[in-house]
């Protein structure tokens, strides 16, 4: 589990001295109650306890995302939060999940009060509460509230992550593959005669019967996702016409086509230009 990358424990020797109160709204009705009374609320069911708020000039980006896996849509206050919810939509054990899920208030005599990004629960049953923060976002101020929140979540055997961007390249390269996540690009038994293939990209959509027309290309980016398992190399065909394409570009022919329109008479050209912006 890639999360486990990410748990946050809580310190060692932590003792709760000051009274805790956990606040969280489900079915529409807010409550407010003492933190050893939420044992057994769903708060994978919860609704967000607060808005998203928008502004003119605000810095980061906010809204929702479909997760294919619990067929639902997620809020989300930052991309790297979007990227978290992408990264968990990629599990097929995720139960539920929900944004904001409840407010945490510390009473006494240093008291606080935190909203968890995230509230999931798996299809076995375990939980976990998530807070999205960039490594360089991670100062003393939100190292003891998270210390605060892992303690409470230990408390009711709940696993805490404290979730940050893993890579920049894998960042990229997550959003790109969700859309395969959509029911169209779903695998059906026919995929099964590529596990463990070693070819083409060719030779695999012929496998599959789908070479008809130019779209084979994307029932292969497809079994690339979801059958890690099937090796695909290059076409030697491909790359030799892709390598003439090339050396044509660097030939003295290209360079004197190139040449000769360049030298198109200046007078002929410029009705082109004015007739583009009519249109």
């Amino acid at each position: 589990m890639m999360f486990l990358n990410f748990v946050w424990p809580a310190p060692a020797g932590a003792r709760v001295i000051a009274p805790r109160r956990i606040e969280y709204q489900l079915d529409g009705v807010r409550v407010e109650v003492d933190a050893a009374d939420v044992g057994s609320v769903p708060f994978e069911d919860c609704e967000p306890v607060r808005d998203f708020p928008t502004w003119p000039g605000k810095q980061h980006y906010s809204g929702l995302l479909y997760m294919q896996g619990v067929q639902t849509h997620v809020g989300f206050e930052s991309l790297a939060e979007r990227s978290f919810l992408i990264e968990l939509d990629r599990r097929e054990d995720v139960a539920s999940v929900t944004s904001q899920p409840m407010w945490i208030r510390w009473l006494g005599d240093d008291p606080g009060s935190h909203a968890p990004d995230f509230f999931v629960r798996f299809a076995e049953g375990p939980r976990m509460v998530v807070d999205v923060r960039p490594l360089r976002r991670i100062d003393a101020s939100a190292r003891a509230v998270f210390d605060r929140t892992a303690v409470l979540c230990a408390d009711f055997g709940w696993r805490y992550v404290v979730y940050s961007e893993d890579s920049l390249i894998r960042d990229a390269n997550i959003p790109f593959l969700m859309r395969f996540r959509e029911p169209r690009w779903s695998v059906d038994g026919s995929a099964q005669v590529l596990s463990g293939f070693t070819g083409t990209i060719r030779e695999a959509a012929e496998r599959l019967g789908e070479c008809r027309s130019k779209a084979w290309l994307r029932p292969e980016a497809r079994i690339e996702h979801r059958r890690p398992s099937a090796t695909i190399r290059r076409d030697p065909g491909l790359e030799r016409g892709a390598r003439a394409q090339r050396e044509y570009a660097r030939s003295p022919l290209s360079a004197r086509l190139e040449a000769e329109l360049q030298a198109l008479d200046t007078s002929l050209r410029r009705p082109l230009v004015i007739l583009s912006k009519n249109y």
